[in-house]
Protein backbone atom coordinates (compact mmCIF):
# COMPACT_ATOMS: atom_id res chain seq x y z
CA UNK A 1 0.00 0.00 0.00
CA UNK A 2 1.07 3.68 -0.82
CA UNK A 3 0.76 6.05 1.97
CA UNK A 4 -0.18 9.83 1.89
CA UNK A 5 0.44 12.70 4.29
CA UNK A 6 -1.69 14.92 2.39
CA UNK A 7 -5.62 13.72 1.97
CA UNK A 8 -6.97 16.62 -0.54
CA UNK A 9 -4.72 16.04 -3.50
CA UNK A 10 -4.55 14.55 -6.97
CA UNK A 11 -1.87 12.01 -6.06
CA UNK A 12 -3.89 11.15 -2.71
CA UNK A 13 -6.85 9.96 -5.37
CA UNK A 14 -4.47 8.04 -7.41
CA UNK A 15 -3.35 6.63 -4.06
CA UNK A 16 -6.43 5.67 -2.90
CA UNK A 17 -7.91 3.89 -6.05
CA UNK A 18 -4.66 1.79 -5.90
CA UNK A 19 -5.60 1.00 -2.22
CA UNK A 20 -9.08 0.05 -3.08
CA UNK A 21 -7.90 -2.72 -5.79
CA UNK A 22 -8.54 -6.48 -4.40
CA UNK A 23 -8.82 -9.90 -6.23
CA UNK A 24 -12.05 -10.02 -6.27
CA UNK A 25 -12.75 -6.85 -7.94
CA UNK A 26 -13.56 -6.36 -11.49
CA UNK A 27 -12.84 -2.85 -13.31
CA UNK A 28 -16.33 -1.83 -12.95
CA UNK A 29 -16.33 -2.74 -8.98
CA UNK A 30 -13.12 -0.99 -8.65
CA UNK A 31 -14.55 2.25 -9.96
CA UNK A 32 -17.92 2.68 -7.73
CA UNK A 33 -15.45 1.94 -4.70
CA UNK A 34 -13.43 4.76 -5.73
CA UNK A 35 -16.58 7.26 -6.27
CA UNK A 36 -15.18 10.02 -3.69
CA UNK A 37 -11.52 10.15 -5.37
CA UNK A 38 -12.68 9.97 -8.93
CA UNK A 39 -15.10 13.16 -8.86
CA UNK A 40 -11.44 14.82 -7.54
CA UNK A 41 -9.86 13.05 -10.47
CA UNK A 42 -12.64 14.10 -12.28
CA UNK A 43 -12.60 17.85 -11.68
CA UNK A 44 -8.60 17.44 -11.59
CA UNK A 45 -8.49 16.17 -14.79
CA UNK A 46 -11.39 17.59 -16.88
CA UNK A 47 -12.94 14.73 -18.00
CA UNK A 48 -15.67 11.65 -16.89
CA UNK A 49 -14.78 9.35 -14.07
CA UNK A 50 -13.73 6.07 -16.84
CA UNK A 51 -10.76 8.79 -18.36
CA UNK A 52 -10.20 9.93 -14.87
CA UNK A 53 -9.96 5.77 -13.36
CA UNK A 54 -7.72 5.01 -15.69
CA UNK A 55 -5.36 7.92 -16.15
CA UNK A 56 -4.50 7.01 -12.13
CA UNK A 57 -3.22 3.84 -13.23
CA UNK A 58 -1.30 4.85 -16.37
CA UNK A 59 0.28 7.08 -13.75
CA UNK A 60 1.09 4.54 -11.04
CA UNK A 61 2.47 2.26 -13.99
CA UNK A 62 4.81 5.23 -15.17
CA UNK A 63 6.14 6.29 -11.60
CA UNK A 64 7.56 2.43 -10.89
CA UNK A 65 10.15 2.58 -13.58
CA UNK A 66 9.44 5.58 -15.58
CA UNK A 67 8.48 3.53 -18.49
CA UNK A 68 5.53 3.21 -20.62
CA UNK A 69 2.73 0.69 -19.14
CA UNK A 70 1.13 -1.76 -21.63
CA UNK A 71 -2.68 -3.00 -21.58
CA UNK A 72 -0.81 -6.48 -20.02
CA UNK A 73 0.34 -4.41 -17.23
CA UNK A 74 -2.68 -2.39 -16.57
CA UNK A 75 -4.67 -5.75 -15.89
CA UNK A 76 -1.70 -6.86 -13.84
CA UNK A 77 -2.06 -3.58 -11.61
CA UNK A 78 -5.60 -4.14 -11.43
CA UNK A 79 -5.73 -7.69 -11.10
CA UNK A 80 -7.87 -8.67 -13.91
CA UNK A 81 -7.18 -10.72 -17.50
CA UNK A 82 -6.37 -8.11 -19.89
CA UNK A 83 -9.04 -8.82 -22.11
CA UNK A 84 -11.47 -7.13 -19.74
CA UNK A 85 -9.74 -4.08 -20.75
CA UNK A 86 -10.45 -3.98 -24.67
CA UNK A 87 -14.07 -2.86 -23.69
CA UNK A 88 -12.36 0.66 -22.66
CA UNK A 89 -10.29 0.89 -25.95
CA UNK A 90 -12.32 3.98 -27.11
CA UNK A 91 -11.13 5.65 -23.59
CA UNK A 92 -7.62 5.30 -24.45
CA UNK A 93 -7.75 6.75 -28.08
CA UNK A 94 -9.88 9.47 -26.02
CA UNK A 95 -7.16 10.70 -23.71
CA UNK A 96 -4.25 9.80 -26.30
CA UNK A 97 -5.96 12.37 -28.93
CA UNK A 98 -6.22 14.91 -26.64
CA UNK A 99 -2.73 14.49 -24.98
CA UNK A 100 -3.46 13.31 -21.43
CA UNK A 101 -1.35 10.22 -22.58
CA UNK A 102 1.41 9.32 -25.37
CA UNK A 103 0.95 5.68 -26.57
CA UNK A 104 3.95 4.06 -27.57
CA UNK A 105 4.89 0.59 -29.49
CA UNK A 106 7.03 -1.25 -27.04
CA UNK A 107 10.35 -2.35 -29.02
CA UNK A 108 11.60 -4.77 -26.68
CA UNK A 109 8.45 -6.56 -25.16
CA UNK A 110 7.94 -10.08 -26.34
CA UNK A 111 4.60 -9.20 -27.24
CA UNK A 112 4.11 -6.21 -29.88
CA UNK A 113 2.22 -4.51 -27.64
CA UNK A 114 1.20 -0.62 -26.85
CA UNK A 115 2.32 1.06 -24.23
CA UNK A 116 0.92 4.23 -22.89
CA UNK A 117 2.30 7.04 -20.74
CA UNK A 118 0.83 9.78 -19.09
CA UNK A 119 2.02 13.71 -20.73
CA UNK A 120 5.15 14.46 -18.38
CA UNK A 121 3.76 17.65 -17.32
CA UNK A 122 0.58 16.37 -15.76
CA UNK A 123 2.66 13.83 -13.59
CA UNK A 124 5.41 16.62 -12.85
CA UNK A 125 2.06 18.87 -11.52
CA UNK A 126 0.31 16.09 -9.51
CA UNK A 127 3.80 15.08 -8.05
CA UNK A 128 3.99 18.78 -6.91
CA UNK A 129 0.26 19.05 -6.21
CA UNK A 130 0.13 21.78 -8.90
CA UNK A 131 -3.16 22.19 -11.14
CA UNK A 132 -3.49 20.80 -14.58
CA UNK A 133 -1.01 22.10 -17.01
CA UNK A 134 -2.60 23.58 -20.55
CA UNK A 135 -2.72 20.57 -22.83
CA UNK A 136 -4.09 22.11 -26.02
CA UNK A 137 -1.35 23.62 -28.34
CA UNK A 138 -2.11 26.96 -30.40
CA UNK A 139 -2.62 26.75 -34.33
CA UNK A 140 0.79 28.45 -35.32
CA UNK A 141 0.67 31.43 -37.63
CA UNK A 142 4.42 30.85 -38.39
CA UNK A 143 5.34 27.75 -40.20
CA UNK A 144 8.47 28.17 -38.66
CA UNK A 145 7.15 27.98 -35.75
CA UNK A 146 5.37 24.71 -37.05
CA UNK A 147 8.77 23.56 -37.55
CA UNK A 148 10.27 24.21 -34.51
CA UNK A 149 7.10 22.15 -32.99
CA UNK A 150 8.26 19.24 -34.95
CA UNK A 151 11.95 19.43 -33.71
CA UNK A 152 10.92 19.44 -30.06
CA UNK A 153 9.14 16.15 -30.52
CA UNK A 154 11.49 14.65 -31.14
CA UNK A 155 12.98 15.24 -27.25
CA UNK A 156 10.53 13.35 -26.04
CA UNK A 157 11.07 9.85 -26.76
CA UNK A 158 13.75 7.63 -25.57
CA UNK A 159 13.26 3.96 -25.16
CA UNK A 160 10.38 2.64 -26.57
CA UNK A 161 9.53 2.87 -30.48
CA UNK A 162 10.57 6.02 -31.38
CA UNK A 163 8.84 6.49 -35.19
CA UNK A 164 5.55 5.29 -33.90
CA UNK A 165 5.82 7.65 -30.89
CA UNK A 166 6.46 10.56 -33.25
CA UNK A 167 4.26 9.62 -35.48
CA UNK A 168 1.48 10.30 -32.95
CA UNK A 169 2.21 13.77 -31.83
CA UNK A 170 3.56 14.54 -35.70
CA UNK A 171 -0.02 13.72 -36.67
CA UNK A 172 -1.78 16.22 -33.61
CA UNK A 173 0.96 18.91 -35.05
CA UNK A 174 -0.38 17.95 -38.72
CA UNK A 175 -3.90 18.35 -37.67
CA UNK A 176 -3.79 21.37 -35.51
CA UNK A 177 -2.00 22.79 -38.77
CA UNK A 178 -3.69 21.60 -41.52
CA UNK A 179 -3.74 25.19 -43.40
CA UNK A 180 0.50 24.42 -44.30
CA UNK A 181 -0.34 22.43 -47.81
CA UNK A 182 3.04 21.35 -47.52
CA UNK A 183 1.88 18.41 -45.34
CA UNK A 184 0.17 17.12 -48.21
CA UNK A 185 2.24 17.13 -50.62
CA UNK A 186 5.42 15.26 -48.71
CA UNK A 187 2.80 12.99 -47.41
CA UNK A 188 2.00 12.43 -51.09
CA UNK A 189 5.14 10.78 -51.71
CA UNK A 190 4.63 7.94 -49.81
CA UNK A 191 7.46 7.00 -47.42
CA UNK A 192 8.12 5.68 -44.53
CA UNK A 193 7.59 8.21 -41.83
CA UNK A 194 11.05 8.68 -40.63
CA UNK A 195 11.81 9.68 -43.65
CA UNK A 196 9.08 11.86 -43.87
CA UNK A 197 9.83 13.24 -40.01
CA UNK A 198 13.57 13.84 -41.51
CA UNK A 199 12.30 16.54 -44.12
CA UNK A 200 11.14 18.69 -41.32
CA UNK A 201 14.26 18.45 -39.28
CA UNK A 202 16.32 19.32 -42.68
CA UNK A 203 13.71 22.14 -42.76
CA UNK A 204 14.13 22.77 -39.26
CA UNK A 205 18.32 23.40 -39.71
CA UNK A 206 17.88 24.83 -42.77
CA UNK A 207 15.40 27.95 -41.37
CA UNK A 208 18.06 28.17 -38.47
CA UNK A 209 20.64 29.32 -40.17
CA UNK A 210 22.24 25.84 -41.79
CA UNK A 211 22.80 25.51 -45.67
CA UNK A 212 23.68 21.69 -45.70
CA UNK A 213 23.22 18.98 -42.84
CA UNK A 214 25.54 15.88 -42.02
CA UNK A 215 23.40 12.64 -42.33
CA UNK A 216 24.72 11.94 -38.50
CA UNK A 217 22.13 15.08 -36.96
CA UNK A 218 19.35 13.21 -38.37
CA UNK A 219 20.46 9.97 -37.28
CA UNK A 220 21.62 11.37 -33.70
CA UNK A 221 17.60 13.05 -33.46
CA UNK A 222 16.06 9.60 -33.10
CA UNK A 223 17.20 7.10 -29.70
CA UNK A 224 17.46 3.85 -31.60
CA UNK A 225 20.32 0.89 -31.78
CA UNK A 226 23.32 1.51 -33.73
CA UNK A 227 22.25 -1.61 -35.87
CA UNK A 228 18.92 0.38 -36.37
CA UNK A 229 20.94 3.40 -37.53
CA UNK A 230 22.97 2.08 -40.22
CA UNK A 231 19.63 0.14 -41.49
CA UNK A 232 17.97 3.93 -41.59
CA UNK A 233 20.97 4.95 -43.27
CA UNK A 234 21.26 2.35 -46.09
CA UNK A 235 17.04 3.20 -46.93
CA UNK A 236 18.22 6.95 -46.86
CA UNK A 237 20.72 6.90 -49.23
CA UNK A 238 18.86 4.58 -51.79
CA UNK A 239 17.27 6.59 -54.40
CA UNK A 240 14.79 3.62 -54.55
CA UNK A 241 13.89 3.34 -50.59
CA UNK A 242 13.70 7.32 -50.35
CA UNK A 243 11.22 9.69 -52.25
CA UNK A 244 12.87 12.72 -51.08
CA UNK A 245 15.98 11.74 -53.68
CA UNK A 246 14.09 10.25 -55.85
CA UNK A 247 11.75 13.08 -56.58
CA UNK A 248 14.71 15.70 -56.31
CA UNK A 249 13.61 16.95 -52.97
CA UNK A 250 17.32 16.26 -51.47
CA UNK A 251 20.35 15.05 -52.32
CA UNK A 252 22.79 13.20 -50.66
CA UNK A 253 26.90 14.05 -50.80
CA UNK A 254 28.58 11.13 -49.96
CA UNK A 255 31.76 11.55 -47.66
CA UNK A 256 34.74 8.73 -47.09
CA UNK A 257 32.69 8.28 -43.77
CA UNK A 258 29.15 7.67 -44.30
CA UNK A 259 27.92 9.76 -41.34
CA UNK A 260 29.46 12.20 -42.48
CA UNK A 261 27.42 12.44 -45.64
CA UNK A 262 25.78 15.84 -46.37
CA UNK A 263 22.03 16.41 -47.00
CA UNK A 264 21.35 18.96 -49.25
CA UNK A 265 17.93 20.50 -49.50
CA UNK A 266 17.72 20.80 -53.68
CA UNK A 267 15.54 23.96 -55.35
CA UNK A 268 12.31 21.50 -55.41
CA UNK A 269 12.17 21.62 -51.75
CA UNK A 270 13.38 24.87 -51.05
CA UNK A 271 10.37 26.33 -53.06
CA UNK A 272 7.96 24.36 -51.22
CA UNK A 273 9.35 25.68 -47.98
CA UNK A 274 9.70 29.21 -49.71
CA UNK A 275 5.62 28.49 -50.30
CA UNK A 276 5.17 28.62 -46.31
CA UNK A 277 6.93 31.66 -45.97
CA UNK A 278 10.11 29.72 -44.68
CA UNK A 279 13.14 32.32 -46.59
CA UNK A 280 16.37 29.74 -46.81
CA UNK A 281 18.20 32.46 -48.05
CA UNK A 282 16.83 35.04 -45.97
CA UNK A 283 17.59 37.46 -42.84
CA UNK A 284 18.26 34.70 -40.69
CA UNK A 285 21.15 33.06 -43.11
CA UNK A 286 23.31 33.53 -45.33
CA UNK A 287 25.55 31.49 -47.89
CA UNK A 288 28.68 31.43 -46.69
CA UNK A 289 29.50 31.72 -50.62
CA UNK A 290 28.03 35.10 -50.34
CA UNK A 291 30.32 38.60 -50.26
CA UNK A 292 28.20 41.47 -49.16
CA UNK A 293 28.83 44.62 -50.85
CA UNK A 294 28.93 46.37 -48.17
CA UNK A 295 31.68 44.51 -47.06
CA UNK A 296 34.33 44.94 -49.77
CA UNK A 297 36.86 47.49 -48.94
CA UNK A 298 37.35 50.33 -51.40
CA UNK A 299 40.18 50.46 -53.15
CA UNK A 300 41.52 52.53 -56.37
CA UNK A 301 42.65 50.73 -59.31
CA UNK A 302 44.59 52.01 -62.48
CA UNK A 303 44.51 50.83 -66.23
CA UNK A 304 45.36 52.02 -69.05
CA UNK A 305 42.39 53.66 -71.41
CA UNK A 306 41.57 50.58 -73.17
CA UNK A 307 40.95 48.37 -69.93
CA UNK A 308 39.55 51.57 -68.52
CA UNK A 309 36.93 51.85 -71.43
CA UNK A 310 36.16 48.09 -71.30
CA UNK A 311 35.59 47.99 -67.54
CA UNK A 312 33.45 51.32 -67.61
CA UNK A 313 30.83 49.74 -69.64
CA UNK A 314 30.53 46.37 -67.54
CA UNK A 315 30.22 48.87 -64.59
CA UNK A 316 27.26 51.09 -66.54
CA UNK A 317 25.42 47.98 -67.53
CA UNK A 318 25.66 46.15 -63.63
CA UNK A 319 24.49 50.08 -62.70
CA UNK A 320 20.61 49.26 -60.87
CA UNK A 321 19.45 52.53 -63.13
CA UNK A 322 20.19 50.77 -66.20
CA UNK A 323 20.48 46.83 -65.28
CA UNK A 324 17.25 45.93 -65.58
CA UNK A 325 16.08 48.42 -68.61
CA UNK A 326 19.22 46.25 -70.52
CA UNK A 327 17.68 43.23 -69.59
CA UNK A 328 14.12 44.03 -70.48
CA UNK A 329 15.65 45.28 -73.76
CA UNK A 330 16.76 41.66 -74.32
CA UNK A 331 14.22 39.97 -73.77
CA UNK A 332 11.83 41.75 -75.91
CA UNK A 333 13.96 41.20 -78.71
CA UNK A 334 14.58 37.04 -78.05
CA UNK A 335 18.21 37.57 -76.73
CA UNK A 336 19.61 36.17 -73.82
CA UNK A 337 18.71 37.82 -70.91
CA UNK A 338 22.54 36.87 -68.72
CA UNK A 339 25.28 39.56 -68.56
CA UNK A 340 28.80 37.15 -68.94
CA UNK A 341 32.04 38.27 -68.86
CA UNK A 342 35.82 37.06 -68.65
CA UNK A 343 38.46 39.05 -67.29
CA UNK A 344 41.65 37.22 -68.70
CA UNK A 345 45.47 37.87 -68.90
CA UNK A 346 49.02 38.31 -66.81
CA UNK A 347 48.92 37.33 -62.77
CA UNK A 348 48.37 40.18 -60.58
CA UNK A 349 47.15 42.81 -62.60
CA UNK A 350 43.67 43.43 -60.62
CA UNK A 351 41.34 40.76 -62.20
CA UNK A 352 39.88 39.71 -59.06
CA UNK A 353 40.13 43.00 -57.35
CA UNK A 354 38.33 45.01 -60.54
CA UNK A 355 34.91 42.67 -59.92
CA UNK A 356 35.30 43.53 -56.43
CA UNK A 357 35.13 47.12 -56.93
CA UNK A 358 32.43 46.58 -59.82
CA UNK A 359 30.59 44.94 -57.05
CA UNK A 360 31.25 47.49 -54.62
CA UNK A 361 30.29 50.95 -56.54
CA UNK A 362 27.30 48.63 -57.87
CA UNK A 363 25.78 47.60 -54.62
CA UNK A 364 26.00 44.27 -55.51
CA UNK A 365 26.59 40.71 -53.41
CA UNK A 366 28.88 38.40 -54.61
CA UNK A 367 28.42 34.60 -54.73
CA UNK A 368 32.00 33.45 -55.19
CA UNK A 369 32.37 29.78 -56.16
CA UNK A 370 35.70 28.23 -54.89
CA UNK A 371 36.65 25.87 -57.94
CA UNK A 372 38.17 23.08 -55.49
CA UNK A 373 35.26 22.77 -53.97
CA UNK A 374 33.23 21.45 -57.28
CA UNK A 375 36.31 18.69 -57.52
CA UNK A 376 34.67 14.91 -55.95
CA UNK A 377 36.53 11.89 -56.29
CA UNK A 378 33.04 10.37 -56.23
CA UNK A 379 32.18 9.36 -59.45
CA UNK A 380 29.30 11.29 -61.00
CA UNK A 381 29.24 14.11 -57.70
CA UNK A 382 31.55 16.89 -59.17
CA UNK A 383 28.77 16.85 -61.89
CA UNK A 384 26.26 17.36 -59.21
CA UNK A 385 28.10 20.24 -57.44
CA UNK A 386 28.87 22.16 -60.24
CA UNK A 387 24.43 21.78 -61.14
CA UNK A 388 24.40 22.80 -57.43
CA UNK A 389 25.85 25.54 -57.49
CA UNK A 390 23.85 27.11 -60.24
CA UNK A 391 20.84 26.02 -58.35
CA UNK A 392 22.14 27.63 -55.12
CA UNK A 393 22.57 30.44 -56.83
CA UNK A 394 19.32 31.29 -58.63
CA UNK A 395 17.78 30.79 -55.39
CA UNK A 396 19.95 33.50 -53.40
CA UNK A 397 19.63 35.38 -56.62
CA UNK A 398 15.52 35.20 -56.30
CA UNK A 399 15.79 36.23 -52.34
CA UNK A 400 18.31 39.85 -53.48
CA UNK A 401 16.75 43.03 -54.50
CA UNK A 402 19.74 43.81 -56.52
CA UNK A 403 20.96 40.85 -58.70
CA UNK A 404 23.74 39.10 -56.94
CA UNK A 405 27.55 38.43 -59.27
CA UNK A 406 28.19 34.84 -59.98
CA UNK A 407 31.98 34.62 -59.66
CA UNK A 408 33.98 31.87 -60.77
CA UNK A 409 37.86 32.93 -59.88
CA UNK A 410 40.68 31.33 -61.11
CA UNK A 411 38.93 29.23 -63.53
CA UNK A 412 41.31 27.83 -65.31
CA UNK A 413 40.63 24.48 -64.33
CA UNK A 414 37.09 24.48 -65.24
CA UNK A 415 37.15 26.41 -68.53
CA UNK A 416 40.22 24.35 -69.84
CA UNK A 417 40.29 22.68 -73.35
CA UNK A 418 38.72 19.10 -73.44
CA UNK A 419 40.73 16.14 -73.06
CA UNK A 420 41.00 13.62 -75.87
CA UNK A 421 41.27 10.50 -73.95
CA UNK A 422 37.06 10.02 -73.35
CA UNK A 423 37.49 6.76 -71.69
CA UNK A 424 38.76 7.99 -68.57
CA UNK A 425 36.96 8.66 -65.51
CA UNK A 426 38.90 12.02 -65.10
CA UNK A 427 38.05 12.82 -68.46
CA UNK A 428 34.63 11.96 -68.58
CA UNK A 429 33.96 13.97 -65.37
CA UNK A 430 35.98 17.24 -66.73
CA UNK A 431 33.99 17.14 -69.92
CA UNK A 432 30.70 16.41 -68.24
CA UNK A 433 31.55 19.58 -66.52
CA UNK A 434 32.25 21.74 -68.50
CA UNK A 435 29.17 20.36 -71.07
CA UNK A 436 26.66 20.92 -67.52
CA UNK A 437 28.64 24.47 -67.50
CA UNK A 438 28.07 25.24 -70.97
CA UNK A 439 24.32 24.77 -70.79
CA UNK A 440 24.29 27.14 -67.85
CA UNK A 441 25.37 29.30 -69.23
CA UNK A 442 23.22 29.23 -72.65
CA UNK A 443 20.21 29.54 -70.29
CA UNK A 444 21.97 31.81 -67.70
CA UNK A 445 19.85 34.99 -66.49
CA UNK A 446 22.20 37.02 -63.80
CA UNK A 447 25.50 37.76 -64.11
CA UNK A 448 28.28 35.52 -64.49
CA UNK A 449 31.60 37.02 -64.05
CA UNK A 450 35.26 34.47 -64.17
CA UNK A 451 38.78 35.03 -64.19
CA UNK A 452 41.77 33.26 -65.61
CA UNK A 453 45.41 33.73 -66.33
CA UNK A 454 45.72 31.11 -69.25
CA UNK A 455 43.04 32.17 -71.47
CA UNK A 456 45.48 30.21 -74.34
CA UNK A 457 44.17 27.33 -72.60
CA UNK A 458 40.61 28.03 -72.91
CA UNK A 459 38.21 25.51 -74.32
CA UNK A 460 36.25 27.64 -77.64
CA UNK A 461 33.04 26.65 -76.46
CA UNK A 462 33.25 29.03 -73.90
CA UNK A 463 33.93 31.48 -76.10
CA UNK A 464 30.16 32.57 -77.22
CA UNK A 465 28.76 32.12 -73.69
CA UNK A 466 31.19 35.44 -72.70
CA UNK A 467 29.50 38.21 -74.12
CA UNK A 468 32.38 40.78 -72.57
CA UNK A 469 36.00 39.11 -72.72
CA UNK A 470 38.43 41.78 -70.60
CA UNK A 471 41.91 41.55 -71.36
CA UNK A 472 44.69 42.54 -68.60
CA UNK A 473 48.11 43.08 -69.70
CA UNK A 474 50.95 43.75 -67.46
CA UNK A 475 50.72 48.24 -66.36
CA UNK A 476 52.62 50.15 -68.50
CA UNK A 477 55.31 52.64 -67.11
CA UNK A 478 52.72 55.55 -66.13
CA UNK A 479 50.37 53.20 -64.75
CA UNK A 480 52.76 51.77 -62.33
CA UNK A 481 54.02 54.66 -61.19
CA UNK A 482 50.31 55.99 -60.43
CA UNK A 483 50.02 52.29 -58.42
CA UNK A 484 53.11 53.60 -56.60
CA UNK A 485 52.13 56.78 -55.14
CA UNK A 486 48.72 54.78 -54.58
CA UNK A 487 50.24 52.97 -52.42
CA UNK A 488 53.21 54.96 -50.89
CA UNK A 489 52.49 58.85 -50.88
CA UNK A 490 56.06 59.99 -49.51
CA UNK A 491 57.81 58.80 -52.72
CA UNK A 492 58.29 61.62 -54.78
CA UNK A 493 57.23 61.68 -58.82
CA UNK A 494 61.11 60.36 -59.64
CA UNK A 495 61.27 58.02 -57.12
CA UNK A 496 57.82 56.51 -58.77
CA UNK A 497 59.16 56.43 -61.91
CA UNK A 498 62.69 55.14 -61.18
CA UNK A 499 60.95 51.80 -59.25
CA UNK A 500 58.29 51.61 -62.51
CA UNK A 501 61.27 51.47 -65.04
CA UNK A 502 63.47 49.25 -63.35
CA UNK A 503 61.02 46.56 -61.66
CA UNK A 504 58.23 45.51 -64.43
CA UNK A 505 55.77 44.54 -61.63
CA UNK A 506 52.30 44.42 -61.64
CA UNK A 507 49.94 45.59 -59.17
CA UNK A 508 49.73 42.55 -56.78
CA UNK A 509 53.73 42.14 -56.83
CA UNK A 510 53.51 46.54 -55.91
CA UNK A 511 51.36 45.09 -53.23
CA UNK A 512 53.39 42.50 -52.02
CA UNK A 513 56.57 44.86 -51.68
CA UNK A 514 53.98 47.30 -49.91
CA UNK A 515 52.80 44.79 -47.32
CA UNK A 516 56.61 44.19 -46.51
CA UNK A 517 57.59 48.00 -46.09
CA UNK A 518 54.30 47.98 -43.36
CA UNK A 519 55.73 45.20 -41.72
CA UNK A 520 59.75 46.03 -41.74
CA UNK A 521 58.45 49.20 -40.06
CA UNK A 522 56.53 48.21 -37.25
CA UNK A 523 59.11 46.19 -36.16
CA UNK A 524 61.72 48.43 -36.24
CA UNK A 525 59.81 51.50 -35.42
CA UNK A 526 61.18 53.44 -37.85
CA UNK A 527 60.53 54.58 -41.54
CA UNK A 528 61.98 53.06 -44.17
CA UNK A 529 64.06 54.86 -46.59
CA UNK A 530 64.22 54.16 -50.53
CA UNK A 531 67.05 52.17 -50.70
CA UNK A 532 65.80 49.66 -48.67
CA UNK A 533 62.47 49.38 -50.87
CA UNK A 534 64.52 49.00 -53.71
CA UNK A 535 65.80 45.93 -51.91
CA UNK A 536 62.59 44.35 -51.21
CA UNK A 537 61.78 45.35 -55.20
CA UNK A 538 65.18 43.13 -55.57
CA UNK A 539 63.56 40.47 -53.43
CA UNK A 540 60.37 40.39 -54.89
CA UNK A 541 61.88 38.37 -58.46
CA UNK A 542 62.32 35.04 -58.41
CA UNK A 543 65.17 34.70 -60.55
CA UNK A 544 67.77 37.55 -59.66
CA UNK A 545 70.23 36.56 -62.63
CA UNK A 546 67.62 37.74 -65.08
CA UNK A 547 67.88 41.13 -65.94
CA UNK A 548 64.60 43.11 -65.69
CA UNK A 549 63.48 43.66 -69.31
CA UNK A 550 62.58 47.45 -70.41
CA UNK A 551 59.00 48.26 -70.12
CA UNK A 552 57.24 48.58 -73.71
CA UNK A 553 53.96 47.29 -72.42
CA UNK A 554 51.65 50.33 -73.88
CA UNK A 555 48.47 48.70 -72.07
CA UNK A 556 47.42 47.69 -68.96
CA UNK A 557 46.15 47.32 -65.78
CA UNK A 558 47.23 46.72 -62.33
CA UNK A 559 46.61 47.07 -59.03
Amino acid sequence: MIETKNKQTALTGIINIINNISEENNISEIIKKSTTDLDLLSEYFKCNKTAAFFLSIIFYGNNDNNAPINLIQIADILKVKSIELYQYTDVFEKIVKERYIIKLAQRFSSSKSFGYKLNEKISENIIKNKALPELSKPIRTSFIDVLKDIKEISNNFFEDDVFLGLGFDFNDIVERNSQYRIFNKIKGYRMPFSIEYSFYLIAWYLAIGKKEIDISVILNTFDISESEKVKLYQDYVDENKNPLIRNKIIEINHSEFVTDSIIRLLPKGIRMLQKEGVAIFGKTFLPKEVLLAKNIKKTNLFFDDKELENIGMIKDILSPKRFSKIQKKLEETNLPIGITAIFYGYPGTGKTESILQLAKQTGRNIFRVDISDTKSKWFGESEKKIKQVFDDYKEYKNQCKKTPILLFNEADAILAKRRDNNTSNVSQTENSIQNILLEELENFEGIFLATTNLVSNLDSAFERRFLFKVEFFKPSIDVMAKIWKSKINKLNKKQCQELSVNFAFTGGQINNVYRKIQIFEIINDTAINFAKIRSFCEDEKFDKSIKQRSIGYTRLNAS
